[in-house]
């Protein structure tokens, strides 16, 4: 990351590939659209989102803070407000630090947007190469290759190959809410002890048989309970 050299055009007969780029651990992965073709002693030059362009200018200022502005080079976006068409007015500047030290006037550049709208950062400068997935093989795969030559699918669509058609399963084998169950005789066996109670009370209910009291309390107590247990009832419906 110590030339400031701007990132060569690609050939226009070359369409560009969706890929993920990185520069060792220090920078990305990021998603890129770029040129295989295009390379700086065999190194990437890729374009990037003015959104990734945002997080490349925060990971390289942090770097610089981190370790000297002299030995890296840092990306800004300097945003202008929307522009006519409504689109987000941006700038985004390479600055290269040990040559704004020596008075060159090379030592900030602006990079224009491709026609896609896709900002090309440290091509042919920078040492950006393919982020690459592991096989289960053990092979190393570059990111934009999405099969393995074994035949294994790249980790996050072996993923979406795998995950269950949950909204198919649940039209194919609905939930069914089992019924709340409930303790002790169910309305029904409350009514038939109370309608025996009462067919069995005495005319006359003057007397003082404890045999008849007991009977007369125990066909009340089923009468409230069926009446409570039909509440219940009513207030669980949804």
């Amino acid at each position: 990351m110590t030339d400031t050299d701007q990132q060569q055009p690609a050939d226009a007969a070359s369409p560009l590939i969706e890929t993920r780029v990185c520069i060792d651990d220090m920078l990305g992965p990021y998603d890129a659209k770029l040129n295989p073709d295009n390379r700086w002693n065999g190194w990437l030059s890729p374009f990037f989102t003015l959104d990734t362009a945002r997080k490349i200018a925060a990971r390289t200022q942090e770097m610089a803070d981190e370790d000297g502005h002299d030995c890296v080079d840092t990306i800004h976006v300097i945003d202008g407000g929307i522009d006519r068409e409504g689109e987000p007015r941006a700038v985004v500047l390479h600055i290269s630090w040990q040559y704004f030290d020596e008075g060159s006037q090379t030592a900030a550049s602006i990079i224009q947007p491709n026609d896609e709208g896709l900002y090309g950062i440290g091509g042919w400068s920078w040492t950006w190469h393919f982020a690459t997935w592991s096989c289960t093989c053990g092979a190393d795969e570059e990111w934009h290759v999405t099969r393995c030559e074994c035949g294994q699918p790249r980790p996050e669509d072996a993923a979406d190959e795998a995950a269950p058609d949950v909204a198919h399963a649940r039209r194919e084998d609905p939930i069914i809410k089992p019924e709340p169950k409930r303790s002790g005789p169910g309305t029904r066996d409350l009514r038939e002890i109370a309608e025996d109670a009462a067919r069995t009370i005495p005319s006359d209910v003057t007397s003082h048989d404890a045999n008849e009291i007991a009977q007369m309390v125990s066909g009340l107590v089923a009468a409230v309970l069926c009446v409570a247990d039909t509440v219940a009832r009513v207030n669980d419906r949804p």
